[in-house]
């Protein structure tokens, strides 16, 4: 036994759940509780509220049982005492991951399986307690959305009156366009040739 989340009559419970499993008794009633407990494997813990929630077993052995509980030294112990001369062992597989998982018990004679049968699935909630939402005041009533002119802003849901034709809308026109003066240029250059070069002769 320890503290921790989901303790008090919840760790019996769970700890006779697992008693019961093995046994191979008829489980009628459980319920894993809604977060992810320390002290049980997820998938075989079972949890009890007063009145709303239970675990609920039946002897389906066809003999008399005894169910013995000790606690010692920080450690709870169920033994669930009957006749069994069938020989019948129990194995229990779990599955699943995360926050959801299952549990198969396998029933075996003299190890051979005879039976395989899924137990209850157990789904946790990663946070304790969930914060309701924060709830509007009911006196309190909104003012209708004022009417906009459809043609001042683009409301694809605006219904036009019957008969009126909505006016696409017109580009910008822009003002007088500005032609620029032209840039005076300088006449070319003439081109000069040269002078040509006197032949010199002895």
């Amino acid at each position: 036994m320890e503290s921790g989340l989901g303790g008090g009559i919840c760790q019996p419970s769970s700890t006779l759940y697992g008693a019961a499993l093995y046994a191979n008794l008829e489980i009628l009633e459980r319920h894993n509780h809604s977060m992810l407990v320390s002290y049980m494997p997820a998938g075989l813990d079972a949890t009890i509220a007063q009145g709303y929630l239970d675990l609920r077993f039946k002897n389906s052995t066809g003999y008399p049982i005894k169910i013995e509980a000790t606690a010692k030294g920080g450690k709870l112990t169920f033994n669930i005492l009957g006749y069994n001369p069938e020989n019948i062992s129990v194995e229990i597989i779990r599955s699943g991951g995360g926050y959801h998982y299952g549990a198969t018990r396998i029933v075996k004679k003299d190890g051979e399986e005879i039976s395989r049968e899924a137990l209850s699935s157990s789904k946790y909630s990663p946070k304790a307690t969930e914060e309701p939402e924060e709830s509007e005041d009911p006196n309190q009533t909104e003012e209708p959305n004022a009417t906009e002119n459809p043609d001042a802003t683009e409301n694809p849901d605006a219904t036009a009156a019957p008969g009126a034709t909505k006016n696409p809308e017109t580009p910008a026109v822009p003002d007088t366009p500005v032609v620029p003066e032209p840039t005076p240029t300088a006449p070319p250059a003439p081109m000069q040739t040269p002078a040509p070069t006197p032949v010199v002769t002895e």
